[in-house]
């Protein structure tokens, strides 16, 4: 692979809410689609365990173990992973 070439990475994406109140956020990174999977399968698993145990309307900000950033509304939370490219260096196309 020569320094232009992009490496694939996945990132492990979560999301809350609705219509104006939809929020969605970068969790983490990996550069293996099995890890960032399994990573949005057990964090979605947290979120839900969180989530039945306190319900609320409003959209609200609870760091789990997995998602130091993850916020719960009524609608949950989910999560999702998304293909990108991690470039070495920056180049004009």
């Amino acid at each position: 692979m020569d320094s232009h070439e992009g490496i694939p990475i996945f990132l492990v994406m979560g999301a809350t809410g609705e219509y104006e109140d939809y929020k969605e956020w970068a969790v983490c990174a990996y550069r293996n689609v099995e890890a960032a999977q399994e990573h949005a399968k057990k964090a979605e698993e947290e979120a839900k365990k969180i989530s039945a145990s306190a319900k609320t309307s409003s959209v609200r900000h609870h760091p789990s173990s997995l998602d130091a950033n993850m916020q719960i509304d009524y609608t949950g939370t989910t999560y999702y992973v998304e293909e990108t490219v991690l470039h070495q260096i920056f180049r004009n196309f």
